[in-house]
């Protein structure tokens, strides 16, 4: 019991649990999306940093290199170069007795990242391949000498996300070729223009960059996590009152589905009792007009015993309509297929109909083509349709007008029986309510034809069951046609 239970919960939620995995799924999707794109503004935060600081080292170089070195006082960390004894200007003495010596742009480059380093931590290096090697201080690590090889087989830049002495760091690298104002100083050695003699690699410290990528991380997954629970909170709110909404349309469906049912066994009963007592009625009245225990006296009792009959007679098929009304609802309509043979059931509604089209003064024809195929149906409901179609058609047309039936099969193998008339027509509005039970167009108070207003229903239930439709056209003043359609599929024969 406690299963079926949580079964049920789990139905009655599912539509809500659905849209919770959605929404946790989207809230989750965007959390990730916006981390990857913090931790990618930091990572490009912190290159645009290093190249800055290799394009500053760079321009110092070149501007060292183009005017030829820069002459600096001697002292304990700025000594005479040996590799530049080759100058003869190496080491001069100014006028007022100040000894310099010339500093190469490289030499000057080391001791400008060294400050660097010491005041901003980040960090710089001149390096090149181990065997062109002259300082040993410069010589690369296993990262840069990597890089190196890159740099050799085309690559202009490498960089690398990687930990130096346990703290993060970005490093970029990027070759050093040779210049022309580089021959100043390195012609003795063999250099020669283009030629790549190393590289020069920055190191920038992500310590305070991931500190500000965390602080923002934080911010996102609390607003993520304040948009997440607001959306829970809505999503089960509108799923309550949704389900709320949905139960109440579930009950006003069964009561509406009850009431209907109470209706139709409510049809059928009266029906069943009104039948009895009719039949009876409409017996003992034929009996007194025909006069066969004697005679019934003045004309005028021949003529109220004449109504009594005609009344009954279509009181019972006012209840007889309402009873195939209630039993179609109810799905318990006797229905028996067999070969119906349409052109004579035609004929036959024709001839049942004849009367009264002669007491209106109506004419009444037919156009069915030879060799009309039969159809499989049921028989007593073909010819319930063809009746009601007639008889609306007699009933509302005026005298001197004309009834016709036709029978055709379409191009596409499907067959249409029609009955069309010239008589007072609908409005356009109002053909779509013809088909309802108990509806009639004109007024209850103005109405000038009587009857119960099914018999169209009724006819457009019964060629639904035979897989068919019933369709109107009409137009007010000029005429009406309805037409029934049997599907192909019911066909017995060939059309000749």
């Amino acid at each position: 019991m406690a299963f079926k239970r949580i079964v049920t919960h789990i139905k009655d939620y599912s539509s809500t649990l659905v849209v919770l995995v959605v929404w946790c799924g989207l809230v989750l999707t965007s959390l990730v999306s916006n981390v990857y794109s913090t931790r990618e503004h930091t990572e490009a935060l912190a290159m645009k940093e290093a190249r800055s600081n290799f394009n500053k080292d760079k321009s110092f170089r070149l501007w060292g290199a183009s005017h030829g070195g820069v002459y600096v006082p001697i002292t304990k960390r700025t000594q005479p170069n040996p590799r530049l004894s080759h100058i003869p200007e190496r080491d001069i003495t100014t006028p007022s007795g100040v000894k310099l010596t010339l500093m190469n742009p490289a030499w000057m480059i080391r001791q400008i990242m060294n400050d660097y380093s010491r005041l901003y931590q980040g960090r710089g290096k001149i390096t090149t391949f181990p065997e062109m090697l002259f300082n040993p201080k410069n010589a690369p690590d296993k990262w840069e000498l990597a890089s190196l090889y890159e740099f050799e087989g085309g690559k202009h830049e490498t960089v690398a996300f990687t930990k130096i002495n346990n703290e993060p760091y970005l490093r970029l690298m990027r070759p050093m070729f040779i210049e022309e104002p580089c021959l100043k100083c390195h012609a003795k050695q063999g250099y020669k223009v283009g030629e790549l003699r190393g590289g020069v690699s920055v190191s920038v410290p992500m310590k305070e960059y991931y500190a500000e990528e965390h602080k923002q991380a934080q911010i996102t997954v609390v607003s993520h996590g304040m948009i997440w629970l607001l959306g829970v909170a809505g999503i089960v709110i509108f799923g309550r009152r949704k389900r709320m909404a949905t139960k109440k349309i579930l009950e006003s469906r069964e009561q509406a589905i009850a009431a209907n049912q109470a209706k139709t066994q409510f049809l059928a009963n009266m029906s069943h009792e009104l039948r009895t007592p009719l039949n009876a009625i409409i017996g003992f009245s034929e009996m007194i007009k025909s006069e066969i225990f004697g005679s019934v006296g003045s004309d005028r009792n021949k003529e109220y015993v004449h109504d009594i009959q005609m009344s009954g007679e279509h009181l019972l098929s006012v209840i007889n309509d309402m009873l195939d009304v209630a039993q179609i609802e109810a799905g318990a309509l006797d229905y028996i297929e067999s070969e119906v043979d349409l052109a004579q059931v035609i004929e036959e509604c024709i001839h049942l109909e004849t009367a009264r089209a002669v007491q209106g003064d109506l004419t009444i024809r037919s156009n069915i083509p030879e060799g009309i195929p039969s159809v499989r149906a049921d028989v007593t409901r073909v010819k319930q349709i063809l009746l009601n179609l007639l008889s609306n058609a007699i009933k509302f047309t005026p005298a001197g007008g004309t009834v016709l039936v036709q029978s055709e099969v379409r191009p596409d193998g499907e067959i249409n029986v029609s009955v069309k008339d010239t008589g007072i027509g609908i409005k356009e509005d109002d053909i779509s309510k013809v088909f309802e039970p108990f509806v009639q167009v004109e007024n209850i108070f103005t109405r000038t034809h009587h009857g119960s207003g099914i018999g169209l229903s009724i006819s457009k239930r019964l060629s639904a069951l035979h897989g068919g439709e019933l369709n109107i056209e009409s137009e007010l003043g000029v005429g009406t046609k309805a037409t029934v359609t049997f599907p192909k599929e019911r066909i017995c024969g060939a059309v000749d």
